[in-house]
């Protein structure tokens, strides 16, 4: 079979797309991968035949204003799609193959808009349970909880539908239809999203119970865990780690660069507890040049590799750095800002292996009160080490190429 795989979004989306990718190509089948010059070296690396999309649109959203604006950035992410969207299209079409099966996989609109040019077959991922809409059990959207009876939750969904999603993603998504020839669609995420031939849940059956309004066809594969690389760390990040007692990793997520507060409170909060600290982000900027002995700054660090070498890990909340985590068996601190990580972290503290601190909460003293029970308190632990034999019993990137090939009949 022939494979088109256009990735968009950050680390945590991107990754499990070229695991999935290499292991069909591993299978015998052929795989090109689309994606953002940021990310495109690390599709190489993995042996994928590989185009670039955009010129830098990435570092371009990365360093807009809008992009630390939890209100605003949705008119960043709207537009983007759309182009990542339309580049793709266009990087695509001659790499259909006409004499087999050409099937797309995608995080993004392409897939379902180059089904309805070309009748190409597509599977969409959800990397979150958050994602998928449910009236009987919704997720969480929102730094606090909402409860609605299951009536109420329709009436939501149909507003946030036309009052939120059509006018801000939906009118750059049908802007690109019409120059293709395609009606507009309404209420995008309510149908269109699912439209998919199948439709994957890159998560654990156990880490969100199936809905009885989710989509009959969505299947759950568990976390495709991958790293970047060859998954060895650095010399520095070696050295570090050997010098002293297990630290705490403080990690931003690739998508968010103004993270000044965040770090001085964890700083302190470090400080306060007498614990090591290691802060993982991309840039440098918002990091003091003179850090105190036992912090230290690290641009990247492959997460599978790092994690059973930590005490406990503290970050935003992305399906991707959970999942890496929850596999070494670390307490987790959450710092939840927007999209899936509020639903997420609520899962994470059901599971007992993890607490939730909101941003506006986030306090040195708030955040080494939450780190000292995470880490004195072994109930924590014995959880997080539960789930993390759960997690080695699953192989989620085999299993989701195993949905797909089976869909094809190529299983």
């Amino acid at each position: 079979m022939n494979f088109l795989i256009h990735a968009i979004g950050s680390y945590g989306d991107v990754l499990p797309l070229i695991a999935i990718g290499r292991e069909l190509q591993i299978r015998g089948h052929a795989v090109h991968f689309f994606v953002d010059p940021y990310f495109i070296k690390h599709a190489q690396n993995a042996g994928l035949a590989s185009t670039p999309i955009s010129d830098g649109l990435y570092e371009a959203l990365l360093k807009s204003p809008l992009a630390n604006n939890h209100l605003k950035v949705h008119d960043l992410l709207s537009e983007g799609c759309a182009v990542y969207g339309e580049l793709a299209l266009q990087a695509m079409e001659p790499h259909i193959d006409n004499n087999q099966t050409t099937v797309t996989v995608c995080n993004s609109y392409s897939g379902r808009i180059l089904r309805e040019l070309r009748g190409c077959p597509t599977v969409s991922v959800n990397y979150a349970p958050c994602s998928i809409r449910s009236s009987i059990n919704p997720p969480r959207y929102l730094p606090r909880a909402i409860k609605l009876p299951g009536t109420a939750y329709k009436i939501f969904w149909w507003m946030l539908d036309v009052f939120f999603i059509d006018r801000v993603y939906g009118k750059p998504l049908n802007a690109l239809r019409k120059r293709l020839g395609l009606k507009p669609v309404r209420r995008m995420c309510n149908t269109w999203m699912y439209s998919a031939d199948v439709q994957l849940g890159l998560f654990p059956a156990w880490f969100a119970q199936t809905q009885a309004d989710w989509p009959a066809h969505l299947q759950k594969t568990g976390f495709p865990l991958f790293d970047a690389g060859d998954g060895t760390l650095p010399r520095q990040v070696k050295a570090f780690l050997e010098a002293g007692e297990k630290p705490i990793a403080f990690a931003t997520g690739t998508f968010n660069t103004n993270f000044n507060d965040f770090f001085d409170a964890s700083i302190k909060a470090c400080r306060q507890l007498g614990k090591r600290a290691m802060l993982i982000s991309p840039t440098q900027e918002h990091i003091s040049q003179s850090l105190p002995e036992g912090i230290a700054h690290f641009s990247y660090v492959p997460f599978g590799a790092l994690m059973p070498h930590l005490a406990a890990f503290v970050h935003h909340g992305g399906i991707g750095s959970l999942a890496q985590a929850m596999a070494a068996g670390i307490p987790q601190l959450i710092r939840p800002m927007i999209g899936d990580q509020f639903d997420n972290a609520q899962r994470m503290t059901g599971l007992g292996i993890a607490k939730e601190v909101l941003p506006k909460d986030y306090t040195p003293e708030n955040a080494a009160k939450a780190l000292s029970e995470l880490v004195d308190n072994p109930v924590y632990k014995q959880n997080a080490l539960r789930y993390a034999a759960m997690l080695k019993k699953e192989n989620g990137i085999s299993n989701a190429c195993d949905a797909i090939l089976k869909q094809f009949g190529a299983l």
